[in-house]
């Protein structure tokens, strides 16, 4: 189990303001962000988001990183509208390809 994608699967379901890791331990913060074992978001609900993280891993680390290869791939391709071949979009002389893109992402999209 790696310690950042463990933080970021855990942050993703429980607020990181909440607690910190000490490598792959959850320490549980206070309303000011100090560690506390006995803080109010050492929940039942927290512990079980904790637990089911941890059985789970294999799994939510592999779809977190679908995940993130779709973003990425999405955002590369946002970078290619140009102001020019936006333009040209407008224009109607972009022989299709603001369309063709519009539909890669779109499809991506529909993989998230």
């Amino acid at each position: 189990m790696q310690g950042i994608m463990f933080s970021n699967l855990l942050a993703a379901r429980i607020n990181p303001k909440y607690f910190i890791l000490h490598g792959l331990t959850v320490v549980w913060l206070d309303e000011n962000g100090v560690p506390n074992d006995n803080s109010i978001y050492k929940t039942p609900e927290n512990l079980a988001i904790v637990a089911d993280v941890i059985a789970n891993y294999e799994t939510l680390a592999a779809e977190y990183t679908t995940k993130q290869t779709i973003l990425k791939q999405i955002d590369d391709l946002e970078k290619t509208q140009t102001p020019r071949r936006i333009r040209d979009a407008i224009n109607g002389t972009d022989n299709g390809w603001m369309a063709a893109l519009e539909s890669q992402i779109a499809a991506l999209r529909t993989q998230l």
